[in-house]
């Protein structure tokens, strides 16, 4: 009794945790997002997720150095990375046609989750005696042919 009563604890904190799991899925397939980073002299200086990444000491200062100050190349470089969500959500093609063998093994997963086989066989009455009778009450009720 006390494995079933562990078992079905552990179930349902499962049960919890695969619910938490598969909306988050959800949520972050649907969110779109920008990460920008700046980077100077092929590094990265600066990351930031939705607004402008701030720029470097360097980028106001000559990058290449004393001996090359007149040099109008920037060495820092700002770059963007979008990642776009999903706008609209829909099923999955393989939902949309009936399909007898993907209904077999979503009936065979659901019974399986959902019966209960740690349950260990027990009667019902086992743990009860029956009341006490104070007369036999068959023997009154009787009627013999004489």
């Amino acid at each position: 009794m006390y494995l079933y009563k562990v078992l079905n604890a552990s179930m349902k904190a499962f049960k919890k945790i695969a619910t938490l799991f598969l909306s988050l899925i959800v949520l972050l397939s649907s969110m779109s997002f920008t990460l920008n980073r700046h980077l100077c002299m092929g590094e990265i200086e600066k990351v930031s997720l939705f607004n402008a990444a701030e720029k470097c000491n360097m980028h106001t200062k000559a990058c290449h150095g004393e001996e090359e100050e007149n040099s109008k190349e920037d060495c820092c470089e700002n770059e963007q990375l979008v990642v776009e969500g999903q706008d609209e959500l829909t099923k999955a093609s393989i939902f949309k046609q009936p399909q007898p063998e993907m209904s077999a093994v979503l009936y065979l997963l659901v019974a399986y989750f959902t019966v209960n086989t740690f349950q260990p066989d027990v009667v019902p009455h086992q743990h009860y005696a029956p009341p006490l009778i104070r007369q036999d009450i068959p023997v009154l009720i009787q009627s013999f042919l004489i």
